[in-house]
């Protein structure tokens, strides 16, 4: 991990907070030749990898497993939705989402549910998840939410 960080913005409204002193402010990690030559690293491979088409075409493959997971478990799933490899998976119940973790973990798919929010599950995958490894997660989803519910129907 590297930290950089930049700041942008037009013409107009560096006129307006800067003016004619562009030293205005300073910055505590400016100039760190490490940081930059990480950077230029990162964005050279993001561009060679496809790494945003990539991830528009894995996250539309998640996006649609989990809807066909959705429409068999429909009464447990209240929805799910997300944009590239950004995905949430909302139950309909608060307490399923914990016991769906739990299983997922198991299975060996790291997943977590939202902080403000248990019912919903979050799936942020890295940029290079492959097809298979897509697939995977998506047959994983489906044997924890169908282990959950048998799990609670027990209980009943």
């Amino acid at each position: 991990v590297m930290p950089i960080g930049a700041t942008l913005y037009t013409r107009p409204i560096y006129d307006a907070v800067y003016g004619d002193s562009p030293l205005a402010h300073t910055s505590t990690f400016g100039g760190n030749p490490l940081a930059c030559a990480a950077a230029i690293a990162a964005v050279k491979t993001i561009m060679e990898e496809e790494l945003p088409r990539r991830s528009a075409e894995m996250g539309t493959r998640m996006l649609n497993g989990f809807r066909e997971v959705a429409k068999k478990h429909n009464e447990t799933i209240a929805e799910v939705r997300g944009r590239g490899l950004m995905i949430g998976l909302e139950f309909r119940e608060d307490e399923i989402g914990e016991l769906v973790v739990a299983s997922l973990l198991k299975r060996g798919v790291c997943v977590a549910y939202a902080l403000n929010n248990p019912r919903v599950l979050r799936f942020e995958p890295p940029l290079i998840i492959s097809a298979e490894q897509v697939d995977f997660a998506v047959e994983a989803v489906d044997g924890a939410i169908t282990e959950t519910i048998e799990m609670l129907a027990e209980l009943v």
